[in-house]
């Protein structure tokens, strides 16, 4: 009877023991090329690029035009004046734009911008 219980105890204590360890970190997902991300917001004319699903936006600050990929659901802003807030991603001297937020500015373009 007694060697039942300091076997129960001893698998117990065992038990608890393989519980309470950390369970291993996982490794970082691969990525093919370096890139790096940099916040950013750009205010401007939101129009249509020469692709589907291209979009292409004339700064007001800089006056530089940014051509951008982007969901179908940015062609309810076209030719407004809209503020994207997302990041410029560069994966080894290729940027791109890639938008997160959009907020309308104004109904249509300054200056009959478009």
């Amino acid at each position: 009877m007694k060697n039942i219980l300091l076997y129960t105890a001893t698998f117990l204590l065992l038990g608890v023991g393989a519980f309470a360890q950390e369970p291993p970190a996982r490794p970082a997902p691969p990525q093919d090329q370096k890139s790096e991300e940099m916040p950013a917001t750009l205010k401007g004319c939101l129009t249509k690029g020469s692709d589907a699903q291209t979009y292409a936006l004339a700064d007001d600050t800089s006056g530089q035009k940014v051509v951008f990929s982007g969901s179908s659901k940015l062609d309810n802003y076209l030719n407004q004046t809209v503020e994207l807030k997302g990041e410029i991603v560069d994966r080894g001297g290729e940027k791109s734009f890639q938008p997160r937020t959009i907020k309308t500015i104004a109904a249509s373009c300054k200056n009959g911008q478009k």
